[in-house]
Parts: C-alpha cells; structure tokens; sequence
C-alpha cells in the first residue's frame, strides 16, 4: 500500500516513516509537512492510506478531509482524544493517539488492509455523543428514522447518528445491499423474497424496483 504522512511535527512525522519502513506491506510514497502540500500530491498521485495529522498549520485535517472528493484510506493521529467522534463521523478507518506505539501502529494498519479488502467485521457508529462498537455479523438490517439510523440485530436495536448514504458507501458491498430509500439489508440474514418484499426474521421489509435488479444480481441461484 502506497503511504502518505501528514504531519508538522517532525519528530512524530519521522516516526510514522520508520514505522512504514518496517512493513513489507507498506511503501511511503511522500510525507507532508501540512494539508496544502498534501492535498497537491492527492491529486497528482494515487494514495492508498494517509496518516494524518488532525492539528495542521492553516487547514487542519479535518478540513482536508471534508474538502476531498476522491479520499483514500485515512487513519488520523493526535495527540488529544478530543476529535475522536468527529472523526469517524468523517468515516476514518482509525483514530492514533501520541506518542504512536509500533504495536498500535499495525494494528491501524491491519484495520486499512480489512477495510480495502471488504472484510470489515466490526465498525463504530456514533451513538449520543458516544462511539460504539457494532459487531457487522450481527446486524440484520438497517432503517432510517429522520436523521438517525436503526440498527436492527436479532432482538437489539441501536439508534445512531449517521445517514443511510454514508452506510451505504462505507458498510462491506459484499455483505450488505441497499433495498430501499429507507432500508439497506444483511444478504446472509434474507430468508425470503417476494415481489415487494423481503422477510428477515419475523420482519417483513419493503423493496423498491429501482434496487430490486441489483438484489438479485448478488443473490446465488440454482
């Protein structure tokens, strides 16, 4: 995976570089000392994952990260918990306290690899102000309700705040489908389809004839 550093402190900058030069799986393609450097070189080149500092001179990372169209894997690093939500509520793949231990380090590098590979399990979703863990396997399916989401999962319901859009750009393709302006699914918990509907457990759930054709596309029939 090709690197990006982002960071005005050197001596935190020089630290992430030595880390991606232990790791075979990694290659530090340049490294920044602020956002406006940073977003030339994200335009120019093609960047798998960036380490981003959130406290950057001018515009902060944050603001770097809103302002992309096309955005790579991001972990933002810190030196203060104190961006922690908003930066997922960004849809961040990991969040690095200061000073980066190399333990720590590869386990946001393992997260990077999961996320690129679809093979995502767990996820956090903001929920009052908090971030919880959300076990992917579990959820059956997801409703909007106003500007929150309900996550459905066998019996536990979780109301987070987020958009129906955002989850269906960020949930694993494979694993999860969008069947209606108000419903995204779990594939492995359909146990039956109709012509307007789709039975998960004792729910019954509406689909749309405008994403009913891609349904069916990622279905295995005999």
């Amino acid at each position: 995976m090709k690197c990006l550093v982002v960071d005005d402190d050197s001596v935190a900058r020089n630290i992430l570089e030595t880390f991606i030069s232990r790791h075979d799986g990694l290659d530090l393609a340049a490294s920044c000392k602020d956002a406006i450097e940073a977003a030339n070189l994200l335009v120019s080149e093609p960047i798998d994952v960036v380490f981003l500092d959130v406290m950057l001179p001018e515009i902060d990372g944050l603001s770097l990260l809103r302002s992309l169209s096309h955005r790579p894997q991001v972990v933002l690093v810190s030196s203060s918990p104190d961006y922690a939500v908003e930066a997922f509520d960004v849809e961040v793949v990991d969040y690095l306290l200061k000073p980066v231990t190399y333990a720590r380090f590869l386990k946001a590098v393992e997260r990077v690899s999961r996320s690129m590979s679809g093979t995502d399990e767990t996820a956090f979703v903001k929920v009052e102000g908090r971030l919880v863990k959300v076990d992917l396997r579990e959820v059956e399916y997801i409703e909007a309700q106003g500007d929150y989401v309900l996550f459905h999962m066998g019996g536990k319901n979780l109301l987070a705040s987020t958009t129906m859009r955002k989850l269906n750009n960020s949930l694993p393709q494979k694993d999860f489908i969008r069947v209606h302006r108000s419903y995204i699914v779990r594939l492995d918990k359909i146990e039956d389809i109709a012509d307007t509907t789709i039975v998960i457990g004792r729910d019954v759930i509406p689909i749309s004839a405008s994403y009913k054709e891609e349904l069916l596309s990622k279905l295995t029939r005999l």
